[in-house]
Formats: structure tokens, C-alpha cells, sequence
């Protein structure tokens, strides 16, 4: 959200609607907030000696959701990169998945070999 309302007034001090210092800009709001924590709670990882049994239980599943999870456990991608792919980002001759860098975190095209 901070963000967002610097950009807004970024837009604002470009076109001359305002002539202050951005009290949204990244800087100001470290230095006067210092690094800002996150509270995330991650899933805990599951042994490695369970996968088989939970990618077992995954594939009795019938639905488009659970051969996505297979997929991106299988693959090793985000959850967004599986979502977001599309049919032109795969070469099924080569068995390769090219992710456009646009849709990864790293901002760099991914290649993934499937099997």
C-alpha cells in the first residue's frame, strides 16, 4: 500500500499538482519507521519421506486443483507460476517450461524441465 500512495503523489510532484518532499517514499518511511516486519506464518515443510505418501493421496483426488499442487510440488515453481501458465510457455517435444520473466519473482525467464 505504501507503494501505491507514493506513487500517487510521485504522479502528483511530476505534473506540478504538488511541490512538498513525498511523505510516502520509501526512505522517508524506513527512516522514520525503520524496517518494517512482515508477520508471516509459513506452512511448515513436509518430510521428505511423506511426499510419496501425500503425492499418492493427492492423485486419488479428481480435481483441476490438486493436479495443479502435483504440478508445482513436481515442478518446484511458486503456486502464482503454475496459476499464471499458459500453453505457448510449453514445448512438449522438448519436455521444457519456459516462465516469461515477467511472471517470476526473480524477474528473469526460468526454464524447468518436466518429465
Amino acid at each position: 500500500m505504501q507503494a501505491c500512495i507514493a506513487n500517487v503523489l510521485n504522479y502528483a510532484t511530476a505534473g506540478k499538482l504538488r511541490t512538498r518532499e513525498n511523505p510516502a517514499s520509501r526512505e522517508l518511511v524506513k527512516a522514520r519507521l525503520g524496517k518494517l516486519q512482515k508477520d508471516v506464518a509459513h506452512h511448515p515443510a513436509l518430510p521428505f519421506a511423506d511426499a510419496p505418501a501425500f503425492l499418492a493421496e493427492l492423485r486419488e483426488r479428481d480435481s483441476t486443483s490438486a493436479r495443479a499442487l502435483e504440478f508445482t510440488v513436481l515442478t518446484s515453481v511458486r503456486t502464482n507460476e503454475t496459476i499464471g501458465a499458459t500453453w505457448d510457455e510449453f514445448n512438449l517435444k522438448k519436455k521444457l517450461w519456459i516462465i516469461p520473466a515477467e511472471r517470476i519473482k526473480a524477474d528473469r525467464q526460468l526454464p524447468v524441465c518436466y518429465f
